[in-house]
């Protein structure tokens, strides 16, 4: 059955705010604006994947803000993004071989990654950090990209995230 664009529109209108559904091919989805760098869809894709889950979970407003963040950033800024999300990695894998979160590499990583964060998030908070570093290691879906960088980097990172974080409060 073919849904109805209005509808769907209406389930979370802020995602719909810079998509024009075309009636006729109602699954061809067009993004509207400059910023056609992979954000848009990377925002749809989040939302039709996990919006069912974060939504309630963190709150529809702080979702909303965090998807606005992505989808108002410039290609310069998702590039910056992309090249940050390699750095990370690769420090995280560079630390990882030296075994100590509390080092000098480890607590790197733990700053690009706060950078990372706030690519996403509005505000920083050092018990969110932790609190988003536990759940790399509890959800079989972030450890499984962690620890593909390096086995053990899920754990390695929370362990890390958790001296960065209580070194600023």
């Amino acid at each position: 059955m073919k849904p109805d664009s209005g509808a769907w529109q209406n389930v979370f209108p802020d995602v719909w705010a810079d998509v024009d559904i075309d009636v006729m091919s109602w699954f061809t989805i067009k993004v509207k604006g400059e910023n056609a760098n992979g954000i848009h869809q990377l925002v749809w894709d989040n939302e039709q994947n996990y919006g069912w889950e974060i939504r309630p979970k963190y709150g529809g407003e702080a979702v909303r803000r965090s998807n606005a963040r992505l989808k108002n950033l410039t290609k310069a800024q998702y590039d910056k993004l992309e090249a940050l999300t390699q750095e990370l990695n690769r420090s995280l894998k560079a630390a990882l071989t030296q075994g100590d979160p509390g080092g000098e590499l480890a607590q790197k990583a733990c700053a690009l990654h706060k950078q990372w964060l706030s690519f996403y998030w509005d505000h920083y908070s050092p018990a969110a950090h932790i609190g988003v570093a536990q759940m790399y290691v509890d959800d079989p879906r972030f450890s499984a990209y962690y620890d593909a960088i390096a086995p053990g980097c899920a754990v390695f990172l929370r362990d890390a995230i958790r001296i960065f974080a209580r070194r600023l409060t």
